[in-house]
């Protein structure tokens, strides 16, 4: 077997069909591809996908239609799919997207935040910790950006908070946190903990900047964590 035919195998082997609306296969796909496991340049086939989900190639299509503005998928030279590799300056303009639009969101949010967005941010975190304790970098990470759609969600702005969510996703099929220190993750945990003080407080200043500081501190150490150079 190929390399190229296993990584396919290894995409089609971490879906878990839930459903077969055109919705419930692109959420299964983002999810997979979110969560970094599935090497960038591995090809989409449909027909191997609609075999996984159980549907015909018009669900597959649509749903990858959607992932490709996402970013999350980009076609290949014979007009396919396959799963998006980041160039460094997309790296770098997503996260200037995500610092520019969060910083919108968060202003809202924390005026607007009931019990339940607060509740929400508080269990994210606390698994967070969870993670932390156990060394769990990858559980972490993905707890992470469970951890900032709660923060924003209060912001009764839906469509901005699709754009975050789709600037958040959009790195993670290189899962670039793997490659920080532990040390590192500890001190982006704390920025997490601060701005969750914040949040709780309804402290509107110091929340975007705590999250601002944070965000360009993630894009930094990735950066050098991939070449050496800050953004």
């Amino acid at each position: 077997m190929s390399p190229r035919v296993r990584s396919t195998a290894a995409l089609v082997a971490q879906l878990r069909p839930s459903g077969t609306s055109q919705e419930e296969v692109l959420t299964e796909l983002r999810r997979v591809l979110v969560s970094g496991r599935v090497k960038p340049g591995t090809l989409l086939p449909l027909d191997s996908l609609a075999r996984a989900f159980g549907v015909s190639r018009t669900p597959v299509r649509e749903a990858l239609k959607t992932l490709l503005g996402e970013g999350l998928i980009s076609h290949n030279h014979r007009g396919g799919y396959i799963v998006h590799a980041l160039s460094r300056d997309e790296f770098v303009e997503l996260y200037t997207i995500r610092r520019a639009l969060e910083a919108a969101a968060l202003g809202a949010s924390a005026l607007l935040a009931d019990q339940a967005h607060q509740a929400a941010v508080s269990e994210s975190l606390a698994q967070q910790r969870i993670a932390l304790k156990l060394g769990d970098v990858a559980g972490w990470d993905l707890e992470g950006r469970a951890f900032h759609e709660a923060l924003v969600a209060a912001c009764d702005m839906p469509r901005l908070c699709r754009l975050i969510r789709d600037a958040a996703n959009a790195t993670g099929t290189t899962r670039p946190m793997l490659r920080l220190p532990l040390a590192r993750i500890e001190h982006l945990h704390g920025d997490h903990e601060a701005m969750a003080s914040a949040f709780a407080a309804g402290d509107v200043e110091s929340l975007q900047r705590t999250a601002g500081e944070h965000l360009h501190r993630v894009c930094t150490w990735l950066l050098e964590a991939f070449d050496g150079v800050a953004c």
